[in-house]
Formats: C-alpha cells, sequence, structure tokens
C-alpha cells in the first residue's frame, strides 16, 4: 500500500512526487526536470510502515515538509526543508 502526493516541492512551478513505501519503510522523492520526466529520486528511511503521508510547511519557515503517520512503529516522522 504505497502512497503519494503530488506538490511543488521546491517551488520551481513543475509537479514534483513524494512516494510513502510502505514495505520499503521509506519516503521518495522524484523533482521534476521540466522536460517530461524526473531527476534520480531521492529516499529516506522513515518509521515502519508508514500509512499516511502529507506535506505542509509545519515549522514556518517557507519551505515544505514531509510529515507520515508510521503504523507499525507508531509514531510519526517529519522531513525538514526537503
Amino acid at each position: 500500500m504505497d502512497l503519494y502526493f503530488k506538490t511543488y516541492l521546491n517551488n520551481d512551478q513543475k509537479p514534483d512526487v513524494i512516494v510513502a513505501n510502505y514495505n520499503d519503510n521509506n519516503v521518495s522523492i522524484l523533482l521534476n526536470n521540466g522536460i517530461g520526466g524526473f531527476f534520480l529520486q531521492m529516499t529516506y528511511a522513515i518509521g515502519v510502515y508508514p500509512f499516511l503521508l502529507g506535506v505542509n510547511d509545519i515549522d514556518g519557515d517557507n519551505k515544505l515538509d514531509i510529515i507520515t503517520v508510521n503504523r507499525s512503529s507508531n509514531d510519526i516522522a517529519v522531513l525538514r526543508q526537503c
């Protein structure tokens, strides 16, 4: 049960993709390259079995943060300034 979120993560007005990989316990970020594809994915370890994914500026620095809620580790993960 992987989740994805489409957003303008780096403020370049090109849609980027974030994927919470449930079985791999990580988040993949794919930044739009502007020519119909994406740059190489960046992967970040998070808690066990992410089942909710959100994007918001939670610390007020005008940069989007990625938040996951993780089922088996019973916690949340925050990737700041992505």
